[in-house]
């Protein structure tokens, strides 16, 4: 008869993990707004979690989102031996702003390409900057990159003629003359009168 008892697998249910990130948030949370609704759910290797409302956060919900995920994220790292990553919404803010921002994208990039001079947006997120980036790739007539130490933002510049994409000019290998040979013509010295002699006076 086996007496031994079964080895109990440690890898974290779907519910342990949903329940852990509810609890952390709302104690986080509710000391700021008692009523505020937590609703999350499970998508694969995702928690899902959705704010509202999202009043408190009205002046910076994007930098906001990208706070608390990344403490809901270190929370579940340190509880937890699974890898799950979670994404906050608020109110669908998610949803408005990249419509938003993929808008704004195109409009700033059409005043780029009629002026030839850049344009500079405002400080935003990394999720935000990765928008604005994705949405003006297939523009070939611009390009964007983030400049900034601690709040990053978008440049929108026009494309440099070298990186539009197509067929590259040809470049001309350098013609290499070679120095012309010029025979040396020794001196002839057979005909070369000899120089008179000095008469000691």
């Amino acid at each position: 008869m086996n007496t031994e008892a079964p080895v109990q697998d440690a890898t974290p249910g779907p519910d342990e993990a949903v329940a852990l990130v509810k609890s952390f948030l709302e104690d986080l949370l509710h000391r700021i707004e008692p009523n505020l609704f937590v609703e999350i759910e499970r998508d694969g290797p995702k928690i899902l979690v959705n704010l509202t409302p999202s009043s408190i956060f009205a002046e910076r919900e994007g930098a906001s989102i990208q706070s608390l995920e990344h403490l809901a994220d270190l929370y579940l790292r340190r509880n937890l031996r699974e890898e799950i990553r979670v994404h906050v919404d608020m109110d669908n803010f998610r949803a408005q702003r990249t419509d938003g921002l993929r808008q704004l994208a195109q409009e700033l990039a059409e005043q780029v390409m009629e002026s030839k001079e850049i344009a500079r947006m405002e400080h935003m997120t990394s999720w935000e900057r990765k928008i604005v980036h994705e949405a003006l790739e297939s523009v070939t007539e611009v390009r964007t990159y983030s400049e900034g130490n601690i709040e990053r933002h978008v440049v929108i510049a026009p494309q440099r003629e070298s990186k539009k994409p197509g067929k590259k000019p040809e470049q001309r290998k350098p013609v290499q003359r070679k120095p012309e040979q010029r025979s040396e013509q020794k001196p002839d010295t057979s005909e070369t009168p000899e120089a008179p002699e000095k008469s000691d006076q």
